[in-house]
């Protein structure tokens, strides 16, 4: 049904419960703007409410951190950037391992501005494989906004 009516049957799809993975992965794949639009519209009380389900948040966390922060870049509006920043500024803060937290903070790299830059020093480091997260996210904000301004 999906193929043959585009987003809205997609979307359809999620009236059955437990195929949130499904669409999120679907999404992924179309890796554009279009999905990015489409995966904030489907899950639109997860990215106003993080902690509404934290264990779905963690999840299309992941699936955006996917979409917008490796090739081939995906271009959004200023407006999608500051739902997606406050979205993963406050799932950092519900996320209750290393990884889950890890995840929205470089989704960051994708979405982060100043203040995000001032966030990220107000968090503990982390350790062991993701002790560069941190470090990372906070060097490619700067690129970015660097970019970004000349």
């Amino acid at each position: 049904m999906y193929c043959r009516y585009g987003l809205e049957g997609l979307q359809s799809v999620l009236n059955e419960p437990g195929h949130e993975s499904f669409v999120l992965a679907l999404l992924e794949e179309l890796h554009s703007r279009e999905a990015v639009d489409a995966m904030l519209d489907f899950f639109s009380e997860c990215i106003a409410s993080p902690a509404d389900d934290v264990i779905l948040s963690c999840k299309i966390a992941s699936s955006l951190n996917f979409i917008l922060c490796f090739r081939p870049e995906v271009e959004i509006d200023a407006v999608t950037r500051s739902r997606i920043r406050n979205f993963a500024t406050e799932l950092i803060g519900l996320a209750s391992t290393q990884v889950e937290r890890a995840v929205p903070v470089l989704l960051l790299r994708a979405v982060g501005d100043e203040d995000s830059l001032d966030f990220l020093d107000t968090l503990p480091p982390y350790t062991e494989n993701w002790a560069t997260t941190i470090p990372t996210t906070r060097k490619v904000i700067r690129k970015r906004l660097k970019t970004t301004e000349g």
